[in-house]
C-alpha cells in the first residue's frame, strides 16, 4: 500500500463512524435487553441475576465509550484545525525546498476543513527568473501526494539569486498602513518593507 493510500485509509468519514457506532450501540443494547429479560423470566429463583441488567448495562457503556473517545478527539481536532497527523509539515517543506527555483518556505499552514479535505498556503521565495507557474504546479503536486489539493502558494522573488539566507528568509509583502501591517500573516519581525511580490496579473 502507497503512503497516499495509507492517508486516505486513516481519513474515513466521521459521520460514517459516528452512524456506524450509533446502530451498534442500539443493536447492543436490544440484545442485551432481551438477554436479560429471558434470564429473569425463565430463572427468577436465582437471586444473583438481579445484577444481571445493570452489569450488562456498564459493559455496554465501557465499549461505547471505547469506541465514541477517538472519535470525539478526531472531530476535535476538525474543530479546532489543527495540523492532521497525517502530515509531517517539516518532511513537507523540505520536498518544497528540493524544488528547482525555491529558495526558501516561510508562513507554511496546514490544517483540516473536514474529516477528508486538507488546505494549506505557503509563501515560496524564488529566483525570478525561474518560470513561475512550472514551480508553482511543482509545489501543488507536493501537496497532492500528501492529500492537499486545496492550496494557496504565494511567490516572492529575491532581487539576486545569490541572496544570504537571512535576506532570502524574510517575507517580502509590504503593506501602506500601519493596520494593515499588523494583519499580515507575517508578523514576526521578518516582513520586508522595501520590496514588494509581484501580482500573478503582472508576470508574463
Amino acid at each position: 500500500m502507497s503512503e497516499k493510500e495509507k492517508r486516505a485509509q486513516k481519513m474515513r468519514g466521521v459521520n460514517m463512524r459516528a452512524a456506524f457506532l450509533h446502530i451498534v450501540g442500539d443493536f447492543l443494547g436490544s440484545i442485551l435487553v432481551i438477554v436479560t429479560g429471558l434470564a429473569l423470566w425463565l430463572k427468577p429463583e436465582i437471586e444473583g441475576l438481579k445484577y444481571l441488567d445493570p452489569a450488562l448495562s456498564m459493559a455496554l457503556v465501557i465499549i461505547i465509550m471505547w469506541s465514541a473517545v477517538p472519535l470525539a478527539y478526531q472531530s476535535a481536532y476538525i474543530l479546532l484545525q489543527t495540523v492532521p497527523s497525517t502530515v509531517d509539515p517539516t518532511k513537507l517543506q523540505n520536498e518544497i525546498l528540493q524544488v528547482n527555483g525555491v529558495k526558501f518556505v516561510h508562513d507554511l499552514h496546514i490544517w483540516q476543513l473536514t474529516d477528508s479535505k486538507l488546505i494549506a498556503s505557503c509563501h515560496i521565495i524564488c529566483d525570478g527568473s525561474q518560470n513561475l507557474m512550472k514551480t508553482s504546479s511543482q509545489v501543488k503536486s507536493i501537496f497532492h501526494n500528501y492529500g492537499i489539493h486545496a492550496t494557496t502558494v504565494q511567490p516572492e522573488f529575491v532581487d539576486a539569486p545569490d541572496a544570504s539566507p537571512e535576506e532570502s528568509d524574510t517575507c517580502r509583502l509590504i503593506c501602506e498602513t500601519e493596520a494593515c501591517s499588523t494583519k499580515l500573516c507575517c508578523t514576526d519581525g521578518r516582513r520586508r518593507k522595501t520590496a514588494s511580490s509581484p501580482s500573478l496579473a503582472s508576470l508574463p
